[in-house]
């Protein structure tokens, strides 16, 4: 893992992968493959999340960014809350190798806010 404390920002590459978190207030997290590829993306605005409505946090965006061809996760970021907690379910997705479908379909109890990733509270 590297550091720069001057920005308070930590990141991790290997494989291919990169991860970075800035810890500021508004926390800002990404993961990502480092390639050059065609790509889709969609917008997860938070104040979607039934979550954040009931507790009042609306503030936050995620970001997919899918193989156009395979639909296989590529990167995602997030921007809000916990976005640094957030991201690992984004990057477990990205490791296995799933697609954003896999992600939707996951089960988890409701409301969580791994929800925000693939707006699966909708």
């Amino acid at each position: 893992m590297e550091t720069d404390n001057a920005t308070n920002t930590y990141y991790t590459a290997r494989e291919n992968i990169i991860t970075l978190v800035v810890f500021d207030p508004g926390r800002i997290s990404f993961i990502g493959r480092i390639r050059r590829v065609e790509y889709e993306k969609t917008n997860f605005p938070w104040a979607a999340s039934g979550r954040a409505l009931g507790t009042g946090r609306r503030e936050g965006l995620t970001k997919l960014l899918v193989d156009k061809e395979t639909k296989r996760i590529l990167g995602a970021g997030m921007v809000g809350p916990n976005s640094d907690e957030l991201i690992a379910e984004a990057l477990l997705a990205l490791e296995m190798g799933a697609d954003a479908e896999d992600v939707s379909l996951t089960i988890n109890h409701f409301p969580i806010r791994n929800f925000r990733i693939c707006g699966g509270d909708d």
